[in-house]
């Protein structure tokens, strides 16, 4: 906290003021009229109707479970749906009371201390230095979602490390006492180290207080704030009714022994059986006031005189002047609110209408109701170009559809001047062409057979309709016997007819009474209905919950086969490589043996090569010492003498031996 939010708060709403996108947005506005009259006690009721709705600890809400939690209006609860779901199915629950608990009138230490325990993932009551980010985070992102700036969470989480040991004394001696020196540890002690407490967040809000005070939504509650839930809201409202008709239940029978006996007409208060009685006590009690005396005979009420009669009428003709000057009053107050409405520049009036849609039955929407809904908000507001909080559903019902709505004019400072009707009218227009954009949007498939029905304002009724009939005095007596026979035959026969109407109202009570008893079943049997539509909504959030964590473990579980696989691969690869490298080698050691092969039987060759030229010369040699000798041999001359005169002489070199077949002869010393 300390310096570090403060900047990122100054980035993520730099101002605030009229021309701003805090202003053009108008989602902070809203946000904070919608909350702001929440104080501490509401934002702990909400925190706990929250823990009681989400008994699961899913962390997600559904669109009925918020309406469950908050109470708003639908049109409100749509603005908020469409800023905080996440893909139009859920809202977590820690961003939504986040939002609550920012946009709230409560002090900034009590803001400090929901948030801190909402965070706690321990329930503890002391968090760690990364809840305390994720805090700022979350409170950083409400505002974020508002002017449309972006939050960094590592960033935050960055510098909240960086200084909390010079904001908490008590910070820095954890680290010294766990030896913290590198930021590794100082991260684990982050991460891991419960030691924010109660104490400790009241030394850190300080460092931020100066920046809060100035925020818009730091204060008392805006003009026009809507009213915050009571702090026993979400308790069933049945429980009340049944009570009250079990208190009541043996009270039934009265008006139905002797339904003609005055009682006196209790307030239409409350609920199921207790406001069905109200209403037959209060229509018993406007009828003809009839009794029966203890001898069993009809007792008539007397006839009015003719003072009376007057005195009748003067009080009602008084009751009327107070009504209408009342009435006047009301008026004028009205036109004064409205006149400081239009000082203030407030809303326009909205206005209310009816859309029918033809070829469709309720059964057609009723398995995706929210779908709908969400389509009819969404093709209006694009249709008019207004934003979908000035939407509001009023309710649907069977007659083809019938769709109740309300359309409210758009913020001030949007710069839109239209007021309801006006928007209306617009509407109308843009249902009856055929090339709109309502008829060709995403409503398109129901408002090709929509037609609009425009509320217009009651007609008053006209004074004096109330007063009773003026009777004759009947003070004054006939003398004649036949004429005061045939007054009386005539006033037994007037209150015979009244009788005879007094006992028809008394059937008709009594077929009210078996209709509303079957109107009672059909609530009934609708609330079990809506009651077991929350059930299945409950198991179809609880099955998506569970196939989104089957769909994650599917995915881990699929991340983690592939990770193998790659390692597995990677490792054939690997091997493969070292298979290939002791080939190489092989090859390399085979070729390198083969060249020294080759090398020795080149020079074994040369040898041979050698001695082969060696043995030729040798043998040149000898031949040629050999062709020398027989040279020489030849030289040798035989001289044989006359055989009459002289002897055989051989002349002989004596360098040369002489031989025969090898064999010497001669040898010359």
């Amino acid at each position: 906290m300390g310096a570090s939010l403060t900047r990122t708060l100054a980035r993520v709403l730099p101002e605030y003021g009229p021309g701003s996108d805090w202003i053009k947005n108008a989602r902070g506005p809203t946000l904070r009229r919608l909350f702001g009259a929440y104080t501490n006690p509401d934002l702990w009721a909400a925190y706990r109707r929250m823990k009681k709705i989400d008994s699961s600890n899913s962390g997600w809400l559904a669109f009925e479970e918020v309406q469950q939690l908050l109470g708003l209006p639908e049109f409100n609860l749509l603005f908020l749906w469409d800023l905080l779901s996440q893909q139009n199915e859920l809202i977590h629950c820690k961003e939504l009371l986040t939002t609550v608990c920012i946009f709230s009138s409560a002090s900034l230490p009590d803001k400090g201390r929901l948030l801190m325990a909402l965070y706690d993932t321990s329930r503890t009551g002391t968090v760690t230095g990364a809840e305390i980010a994720q805090l700022s985070v979350g409170a950083l992102g409400v505002l974020a979602r508002c002017t449309g700036t972006v939050v960094k969470p590592k960033d935050v989480a960055s510098s909240l490390r960086d200084e909390l040991p010079g904001l908490l004394p008590e910070y820095r001696e954890l680290l010294k006492r766990k030896g913290a020196k590198s930021r590794t540890d100082t991260e684990r002690s982050f991460q891991q180290e419960r030691f924010i407490s109660q104490q400790e967040l009241e030394k850190l809000l300080p460092t931020v207080q100066a920046a809060y005070q100035d925020l818009p939504f730091a204060g008392p509650p805006p003009v026009g704030a809507l009213a915050a839930p009571p702090l026993d809201w979400g308790e069933p409202a049945l429980v009340a009714a049944a009570a009250e008709a079990g208190r009541e239940r043996e009270v039934v029978a009265a008006p139905l022994a002797t339904p003609l006996q005055a009682t006196p007409a209790p307030s239409p208060a409350g609920g199921g059986h207790s406001a069905v009685r109200a209403i037959a006590a209060l229509r018993s009690s406007s009828m003809p006031s009839l009794g029966f005396g203890a001898g069993g005979g009809q007792r008539l009420r007397p006839l009015m005189t003719e003072t009376q009669v007057m005195q009748h009428i003067a009080e009602q003709d008084r009751a009327e002047e107070e009504a209408a000057r009342k009435a006047a009053s009301d008026e004028a107050e009205l036109a004064a609110k409205m006149e400081e409405a239009a000082k203030l520049k407030v809303r326009p009036p909205a206005a209310t209408g009816m859309l029918v849609i033809h070829g469709f039955n309720l059964a057609d929407i009723e398995k995706d109701m929210a779908r709908f809904r969400y389509l009819f908000v969404k093709g209006v507001s694009a249709a008019l170009s207004i934003p979908s909080g000035c939407v509001e559903i009023l309710d649907i019902t069977q007659g083809s559809i019938r769709l109740e709505f309300r359309l409210h004019a758009s913020p001030v400072g949007r710069g839109d001047p239209r007021d309801g009707s006006q928007l209306m009218s617009a509407l109308q227009e843009q249902i009856v062409s055929s090339s709109s954009h309502f008829r060709r949007g995403k409503f398109a498939e129901f408002a090709a057979s929509a037609e609009l029905w425009q509320d217009g304002k009651p007609k008053p009724q006209p004074l004096g309709t109330g007063r009773r009939t003026v009777m004759c005095d009947a003070e004054e007596q006939a003398s004649d016997w036949d004429f005061f026979v045939k007054r009386a035959w005539a006033l037994v026969e007037h209150e015979m007819d009244k009788c005879e109407a007094a006992e028809a109202a008394l059937r008709a009570t009594n077929d009210e009474f078996a209709r509303v008893e079957a109107a009672i079943a059909e609530i009934q049997s609708a609330e079990e209905e809506r009651r077991l539509k929350a059930q299945r909504r409950k198991e179809e959030k609880e099955a998506r919950r569970r196939a989104m964590e089957e769909e994650e473990e599917r995915r881990r579980v699929a991340g983690e086969s592939e990770a193998q696989r790659k390692a597995a691969e990677e490792q054939e690869a690997l091997r493969k490589r070292e298979e290939e490298e002791l080939e190489r080698q092989r090859q390399e050691a085979e070729e390198k043996i083969a060249a020294q092969r080759r090398e020795e039987e080149r020079q074994q060759a040369e040898r041979r090569k050698e001695e082969e030229e060696r043995r030729l010369r040798d043998e040149a040699e000898a031949k040629h010492l050999q062709d020398e000798a027989q040279r020489r041999c030849a030289e040798v001359t035989i001289q044989v003498a006359a055989p009459s005169t002289h002897s055989s002489m051989f002349l002989l070199r004596p360098d040369l031996p002489l031989s025969i077949g090898g064999t010497p002869l001669l040898t010359f010393l």
